[in-house]
């Protein structure tokens, strides 16, 4: 069975609660279904969290930032 999207991000950013990487998760789906349909969001949150397991602990920081930032609860 494939890991899940949280548990490939905890993986790299073991530092990060689930919690967190659910926010995240969250805000980028939001942010693709304005602009897509389907199959396409799957794809391209497949993309963000290829991306994401790719930064640095800093980068990632500042990334959770603004999300949190700009996130609605």
């Amino acid at each position: 069975m494939a890991a899940s999207r949280v548990d490939r991000i905890s993986s790299v950013h073991w530092w990060l609660p689930h919690k967190d990487i659910g926010v995240m998760l969250r805000q980028a789906h939001s942010t693709f279904s304005d602009d897509f349909q389907g199959e396409e969001i799957q794809v391209m949150m497949e993309k963000w969290v290829e991306n994401v397991c790719r930064l640095s602990e800093g980068d990632m920081r500042d990334l959770l930032s603004l999300v949190k930032e700009f996130s609605v609860d």
